[in-house]
């Protein structure tokens, strides 16, 4: 399925690569978010009070890309992991992770 990804296939990824690059190690994306998509790390740290935190790597985002993770290797995951990857002009600014129930 397209999108769905064991966690250790993340590994791959480094900031600074091209759409292109992780369209070619990852595959399409699970879903497209828009990129004023609200779970990323500075809005987790706006949420609990504190104002000062801006982390690059979700602020002034083209499009943030959603992978989704049920194993790691040849165990499934408990809970259902989400690894959100950011773009800004065609590059990676870098990835962030959210658990959810499934």
């Amino acid at each position: 399925e397209a999108g769905v990804l064991p966690l250790e296939s993340m590994r791959q990824l480094q900031v600074g690569m091209s759409e292109d690059d992780v369209l070619e190690r990852l595959g399409p994306p699970k879903w497209r978010e828009s990129p004023n998509c609200d779970h990323g790390p500075t809005s987790v740290f706006r949420e609990l009070g504190f104002s000062t935190f801006d982390f690059d790597v979700d602020s002034d985002l083209d499009c943030v890309w959603a992978y989704v993770h049920n194993r790691r290797g040849k165990f499934e995951l408990a809970r259902q992991m989400v690894t959100y990857v950011g773009f800004r002009s065609g590059v990676t600014t870098g990835s962030w992770h959210e658990v959810r129930d499934r």
